[in-house]
């Protein structure tokens, strides 16, 4: 999936799998590259991802608030 295409609705209660673009002291890129139910299958998906990526640096976050 190409991340800045990623069509993912976030809503309350999902976790998103975010990874960074670049970044300075200006601002951060970022781009999404899935949702998941629950915390533990994110951090499953950022090692997968991070075996074809090694130099990824990528994250997980909680939404609490609808993003439409």
């Amino acid at each position: 999936m190409d991340a800045s295409r990623c069509e993912c609705k976030l809503s309350i209660g999902s976790v998103v799998m975010f990874c960074l673009i670049s970044l300075n002291p200006i601002e951060v890129k970022a781009a999404v590259h899935g949702t998941h139910k629950w915390m533990s299958q994110c951090h499953v998906a950022v090692t997968e991802y991070r075996f074809d990526k090694p130099n990824a640096e990528c994250f997980c976050a909680e939404m609490d608030k609808e993003n439409d």
